[in-house]
């Protein structure tokens, strides 16, 4: 989907894919069913075991509305840091920089420190 390629807007998505409401409903609904993790963790297993793993993270800056709303805080993968508010999504990659798992922290989390939080994530596939 370009959309979420491209990190664009549900009303920018090519017509081929039908009307935008549509669209977003059925994304929505196979994020519920576990579709996309289904997909991901397909592709993932189809290479075999990686003999090489690497750890990188990427930083992305929070809008300063995003915590604090119901549920609290201590539900978000929001953290301050030197840029502000910010997530770092830390990703653990095979020797060709394939995606393999992902985890959400609050920015100011270091890669060393969830290491093993993704090295048992991949493990488990």
């Amino acid at each position: 989907m370009d959309v979420l390629k491209s990190g664009g807007r549900w009303v920018d998505a090519p017509d081929a894919y039908g009307p935008r409401k549509t669209l977003y409903n059925r994304f929505v609904r196979w994020a519920a069913k576990g579709i996309w993790v289904d997909i991901f963790h397909a592709l993932v297993s189809a290479g075999g075991t990686p003999a090489e793993v690497l750890i990188d993270s990427s930083a992305v800056k929070a809008h300063r509305c995003a915590s604090g709303g119901k549920g609290g805080e201590q539900n978000q993968a929001i953290g301050r840091s030197r840029g502000g508010r910010t997530t770092k999504i830390h990703a653990l990659t095979d020797g060709l920089c394939r995606p393999i798992a992902f985890l959400l922290t609050g920015g100011q989390v270091a890669d060393c420190t969830v290491s093993s939080i993704l090295g048992e994530r991949n493990s488990k596939r």
